[in-house]
């Protein structure tokens, strides 16, 4: 019993001591290979600003509009009146989810308004 347990503790110990000198030749490489970009940020000419400014606009006013038709539907789908639903926050969610994890919200969505509508 006692020759199993200092095995084990022999064990941890490499193993901790090992992990810690990976971490130190890690730091090392960090130091020694990392090279910081100290470029300058470009000035850009009149014509350019101005579009990026138009575009800038456009995209308030297509997040306005999104909004608006995001809350719509949101009323139209509870079948309440606008002034019983207060709408706090409206946030994106990373289009990178998997098709599983839609496909889950959506039935949850859908078991919900079900539960709703049985009250």
């Amino acid at each position: 019993m006692i020759e199993a347990l200092s095995t084990t503790v022999l064990g941890f110990g490499i193993t901790l001591i090992f992990l810690y000198l990976l971490s130190l030749i890690l730091d090392l490489m960090r130091v020694v290979f990392y090279k910081k970009d100290k470029k300058e940020p470009k000035i850009l000419p009149s014509r350019e600003q101005e579009k990026t400014k138009f575009q800038e606009d456009e995209t308030e006013e297509d997040e306005g509009e999104l909004i608006a038709v995001i809350t719509s539907a949101i009323l139209a789908c509870s079948q309440k009146p606008a002034d019983e639903i207060k709408i706090r926050l409206i946030r994106r969610i990373n289009q990178r989810t998997p098709i599983w994890a839609m496909e889950s919200r959506l039935n949850l969505m859908k078991h919900q308004q079900h539960l709703r509508s049985l009250r």
